[in-house]
């Protein structure tokens, strides 16, 4: 993390470059928390009213040529009382498609294309809730034809403290490739190597879009969890994920032949000690429950 902000002399607006942890909405298109990215970000806020314009690398591609892909950003965001909505909407230049295709395992030459992204988040009533969706459009290219981005995913996630207890949910859709399809049905998006939201499926287990690290691209989950704070410095949570293939992927070959929707069922348990004022030792331990797209192979994890 390296970056100057300063202000622009007689002008509300704010200017910040360098290399910087950044993500968008809710983070769940893109996010990169873990190393940061290079990017100018422009803002200025008018009362509760933030608007910014972004700059960010998204991607780096081939080190020594100009086939980077960029996010180019307009963001605005504003608080209602409890309440804070925004949107934002990106434009992908993808020059070569490089990002695409390492990503995704596509022949695409570029990518043109854009995602609109809408989140909101705050207290309702006894409940923390927020909430994003994201839908993209737009040209991925070949060297003879052009297809459609058509992905969308929605994420919902909400707890509830109970003192010592907090009771969290997380419901997470996202479109994959469709059957007899050329265009671009799955959900595109660019994600840090962190755990999104489970230790093994998504994270170590590649998800249902072929890779690790792809959020709910092809993936519907739905989670239920409970975290009990022990001490004022040790807490214990647990997350139960249902986890299924929007569209229908290949079975495993251990399993046999033919498409399915079962991914599995998979169990997060974590720990959070609190050690010192600035330090915090977590453990997460898993298991998966695998279903046929996985093969049935249960798999721990910590």
């Amino acid at each position: 993390e390296a970056w100057l902000l300063t202000p622009i002399p007689g002008t509300p607006i704010y200017l910040k470059g360098g290399h910087m942890p950044l993500q968008l909405s809710n983070g769940w298109f893109f996010r990169s928390m873990k190393n940061g990215s290079d990017a100018w970000v422009a803002y200025t806020d008018i009362g509760t009213l933030h608007l910014g314009f972004v700059d960010v690398k998204a991607l780096e591609n081939t080190r020594n040529k100009s086939d980077d892909t960029d996010f180019y950003v307009l963001v605005a965001t504003n608080k209602f009382g409890d309440v804070t909505a925004g949107i934002n909407i990106t434009q992908i230049t993808d020059r070569t498609g490089a990002a695409t295709n390492s990503l995704y395992g596509s022949t695409f030459t570029e990518v043109d294309a854009q995602n609109i992204g809408l989140h909101a988040g705050g207290k309702v009533g006894p409940l923390n809730l927020q909430a994003e969706f994201d839908a993209q459009l737009g040209d991925a290219k070949t060297a003879t034809a052009t297809s459609k981005l058509k992905g969308m995913q929605a994420v919902v996630q909400g707890n509830v403290p109970m003192a010592p207890v907090t009771v969290n949910f997380t419901v997470g859709y996202g479109t994959g490739p469709k059957a007899n399809s050329n265009d671009v049905d799955l959900i595109v998006t660019v994600l840090d190597a962190d755990p999104h939201y489970t230790l093994l499926y998504e994270y170590i287990t590649p998800g249902a879009c072929g890779k690790v690290n792809q959020g709910f691209c092809n993936t519907t989950a739905v989670s239920a969890g409970v975290t009990f704070a022990a001490t004022k410095n040790l807490s214990v949570g647990l997350d139960a994920w249902m986890l299924q293939a929007t569209e229908k992927v290949n079975k495993a070959a251990s399993v046999g032949t033919g498409t399915t929707n079962d991914i599995g069922t998979e169990i997060d348990v974590k720990v959070n000690w609190k050690l010192a004022d600035n330090v915090t030792w977590n453990w997460t331990l898993a298991t998966l429950m695998a279903g046929d797209a996985l093969g049935k192979d249960d798999a721990l994890g910590a």
